[in-house]
């Protein structure tokens, strides 16, 4: 045992102890008074040295001439610096852990073996680059199995803008139905709208060029082909290509419109309407309807509108974050016919309300 051993050292002050207590008692026998000492129990002799330091027979409190080696004052700073010289020795000992356990942390850095200390290293995220968020904000969702397409009927609008930006926060590429005489208009705003929509890997379709109920039977084939035809025109101006999508203005259609869109190559697309332009329509019924189960399934088609109301605006963060948490995510109407198998390059002018 260690000399410097707090442990050593205690024991010490016990022999010392036992010595002045032996002697202390030889001198009581050879006094003339007699003193009755009882003989030392046998749990003293397991502890002799501590049970005389803390206590002695009352029987010779009261003997004026017996003066015992430990007052009061003596017994009480010698306990405390027991007790001060253990907890030294804890303290000394927990050092000596922490200076070893940071010895091991160090060899197994140095020896590229971190297995024991992963759950101690941590990373500082002010210093995270933006890079590394991204990456961490699309791990919290599971691999999607499933896609939907978010379309938007009727723009540009002058609220186009703000849509965009959300969608582009959140990373969805949707579908345009865009109408022909929004198209031919030259303000700044709508031309640097399309051209985002561009830019951002959004998808343009056709709307009709004027926004009549083509399909209530008051129009001739002749009408409608160049109307539909018309509104191709501009999105070819604008996008270099174009859309095999048509969608009837407010949903009217008949067998003329099935005619026409098969000479035009175009498939007629409806989809689920959420009747988002109504005033009763709120944010919190947008996120209800297109969260169910039963209505947000693959290959679903939304339709909404570029109007820039503040119920879509606010809905898609929710919609987009409750959807993708089940395995759901984002397509325009191009990549989801491919994922659901279809064939765009028969069977034009027909009906589909999903894909």
């Amino acid at each position: 045992m260690c000399s410097r051993c707090p442990c050593f050292v205690i024991l010490k002050i016990y022999s010392v102890s036992a010595v002045l207590r032996k002697k202390t008692l030889s001198l009581m026998a050879i006094t003339k008074h007699s003193l009755s000492v009882p003989e030392p129990r046998p749990e003293t002799l397991i502890y002799p040295p501590l049970l005389s330091i803390i206590s002695y027979p009352s029987s010779l409190k009261s003997r004026r001439f017996f003066i015992h080696p430990f007052k009061k004052s003596f017994r009480l700073f010698l306990i405390t610096g027991i007790f001060t010289i253990i907890l030294a020795g804890s303290c000394a000992s927990a050092s000596r852990n922490i200076i070893i356990e940071d010895e091991t942390i160090n060899k197994d850095i140095t020896t590229g073996d971190v297995s024991d200390i992963k759950d101690v290293i941590t990373l500082d995220d002010d210093k995270t680059d933006d890079s590394n968020k991204t990456e961490e904000k699309d791990s919290i969702y599971p691999v999607p199995t499933a896609f939907v397409a978010l379309t938007f009927d009727d723009g540009p609008s002058y609220q186009t803008h703000k849509l965009l930006d959300v969608l582009k926060e959140h990373n969805i590429r949707a579908t345009f139905f865009v109408s022909g005489v929004n198209m031919v208009k030259t303000d700044d705003i709508l031309v640097s709208a399309n051209q985002r929509k561009i830019d951002e890997g959004h998808e343009f379709a056709n709307h009709a060029f004027y926004h009549y109920s083509w399909g209530n039977g008051n129009f001739s084939y002749d009408s409608m082909k160049r109307d539909f035809q018309r509104c191709q025109d501009e999105i070819i101006r604008v996008t270099g290509k174009s859309t095999p999508f048509f969608r009837a203005p407010n949903l009217i259609r008949n067998h003329v419109m099935t005619r026409v869109l098969r000479d035009l190559e175009m498939f007629d697309i409806i989809g689920y309407s959420l009747d988002d332009w109504r005033p009763n329509v709120t944010t919190r019924t947008l996120i209800d309807i297109m969260t169910r189960k039963h209505i947000a399934v693959d290959g679903q088609i939304f339709i909404l509108h570029d109007h820039g109301r503040n119920n879509v605006i606010n809905a898609i963060p929710q919609i987009a974050h409750i959807l993708r948490e089940r395995g759901i995510d984002f397509m325009t109407l191009s990549e989801l016919a491919k994922h659901r198998g279809i064939d765009l390059n028969s069977d034009f002018g027909k009906l589909y309300g999903y894909f």
